[in-house]
């Protein structure tokens, strides 16, 4: 009769919640992005000379709700079912 050393495995990594949670980063990283990229604008808005004065406040006035979308969409997710 033969002897064997019984098989040591090593434990399988799953890929899919590897993929998740690499999905759930890019997500983050695009809302941080697109949440950087609208601040910039309205601070932008606020310092230039291009926009006509009086329509300064509507631009930042938009520019914020397009912000709070974004933090709605991306970072609360407020669209997921």
């Amino acid at each position: 009769m033969i002897h064997t050393e019984p098989k040591i495995t090593r434990p399988t990594i799953n890929s899919g919640a590897s993929d998740e949670h690499s999905a759930h980063l890019q997500t983050y990283v695009l809302g941080l992005s697109l949440a950087i990229l609208l601040m910039i604008a309205s601070f932008w808005v606020a310092k230039t000379h291009l926009i006509y004065d009086p329509g300064i406040p509507m631009a930042l006035a938009t520019l914020a709700v397009a912000q709070t979308g974004i933090h709605l969409a991306f970072f609360l997710h407020l669209t997921r079912h």
